[in-house]
């Protein structure tokens, strides 16, 4: 099981949460009760980032997490609570007593962005919030905290997080910038004052898209500490190691994990060393929501002799009806979803005599706006990314068959080697 990976900035570090909702939970949740107006600060990157609370956690088997309970000496420490949609709802931290120490809630707009968390005490007495606003593209524009302090986010042309600017008191308190390398990856994270004077900066390295080393520097780019990590043939962190300076460990964390039939974590140990020995043991349970069933409906390919155009149909007779008529049936080109939340438009041009198959609402409207004819939806795609369905574009093609889908990868490069254009993933079948 390989969690969506989100990289989020706490206190000292740019933490990775990666294979599991909880990675560090019990150093975030003191760090949420060690929140300072900006104006006490001595550090830049003394700052609670919500986003350690807010990853969108769907399994690769395609269940979603319903709940999160880690135990501290067999006692419950904290609590993570999912909607049905990944989105985190509740978290709560307990006392060593088992006792509510304090917790946080979540509201979101129709398209899932977080509007509001707020933090209560045990009492139910409201202690802190932060709202969200968001620009046209959906992308997080400003988060407003109850003290009226805020900040300001930047991004580049690919969506990534550039600048992130904290405001007091109506000026600039301080600013963060992101570096990114070709693939999306961080790859540098820097703290600045709202001089324009440098602070500390921390670097990562990657292997095969996975953090494997992030070394943190001071402003006179002389190294504090850094940290190591290595992982599971599931992608799961087993090993965090944080080093001094000079090369000593200093804490390290090793995670174990125990699957279940879907290869989703059931449980995560994380035990904490300090010098050889073991500190503390937190053990943390997860509990998924069941998986919706969905039925498929096999996809029958067939191809015309004469105008060279592939056609794709679950409808048996109209198979049937066309292999009359003089098509070639080639066979079950992949499952279909009975349904799902992503259909695939199917349209006719009435004057090549082509179709052409789209889950681009707006390439539709716009081909029927140009003549072609909405032939309404003809299947849906997985919503869980299964199968996936290549399309490409024949620029030589005269009329009918200017467009393949493929779910096999030979034919989609065979057919680029031959002057087709790869346009990418089409849509998704079932697997």
């Amino acid at each position: 099981m390989n969690f969506k990976k989100i990289i989020a900035f706490t206190t000292c570090a740019a933490m990775l949460i990666m294979g599991s909702a909880f990675n560090n939970i019990d150093v975030q949740a003191e760090e949420v009760q060690g929140v300072v107006p900006d104006s006490e600060k001595t550090n830049l990157t003394d700052e609670f980032d919500v986003s350690d609370f807010t990853s969108d956690i769907v399994t690769d088997s395609g269940r979603v997490i319903k709940c999160i309970k880690t135990y501290y000496k067999d006692v419950l420490h904290y609590m993570s609570e999912y909607d049905e949609d990944g989105n985190i709802v509740k978290n709560t931290y307990y006392t060593d007593k088992g006792d509510i120490g304090w917790y946080i809630t979540y509201k979101y707009d129709s398209n899932e962005n977080l509007l509001k968390w707020t933090r209560y005490d045990d009492d139910g007495e409201s202690l802190q919030s932060y709202t969200y606003e968001y620009n046209e593209d959906g992308k997080l524009n400003k988060e407003i905290r109850n003290d009226k302090t805020y900040s300001v986010y930047e991004y580049n042309s690919q969506g990534n997080n550039i600048k992130t600017t904290f405001y007091y008191d109506g000026g600039v308190d301080y600013y963060y910038t992101y570096k990114y390398d070709e693939y999306g990856n961080l790859e540098k994270f820097e703290s600045f004052y709202n001089d324009g004077s440098k602070g500390e900066y921390f670097t990562y390295e990657y292997d095969d898209g996975k953090l494997i080393k992030e070394v943190n520097y001071d402003a006179d780019d002389t190294v504090t500490v850094y940290s190591e990590y290595e992982y599971d043939s599931n992608d799961n962190i087993t090993k965090e190691t944080y080093y001094a300076a000079d090369g000593s460990v200093g804490l390290y964390y090793i995670n174990k994990y125990d699957y279940d039939s879907y290869n989703d974590i059931s449980k995560k140990i994380n035990y904490h060393y300090q010098d050889g020995k073991l500190l503390d043991e937190f053990d943390s349970y997860y509990e998924y929501y069941d998986l919706p069933q969905v039925t498929y409906s096999p996809m029958y390919r067939l191809y015309n002799p004469n105008s060279g155009e592939h056609f794709y149909t679950k409808n048996e007779t109209e198979k049937d009806t066309l292999s009359g008529l003089g098509w070639k049936y080639e066979g079950v080109a992949w499952n279909a979803p009975d349904s799902s939340d992503t259909p695939v438009y199917r349209l006719y041009n009435p004057n090549a005599g082509d179709h052409h198959y789209t889950t681009s609402k707006s390439e539709k409207d716009t081909l029927v706006s140009l003549g072609w004819k909405d032939e309404g939806i003809g299947w849906y795609s997985s919503d869980k990314n299964g199968q996936a369905l290549y399309r490409l574009y024949n620029p030589n093609a005269k009329a009918a068959g200017s467009h393949h889908y493929t779910t096999n990868a030979d034919e989609r490069d065979n057919l680029v080697s031959l002057g087709w254009r790869d346009e990418g993933i089409a849509w998704y079948g079932g697997k």
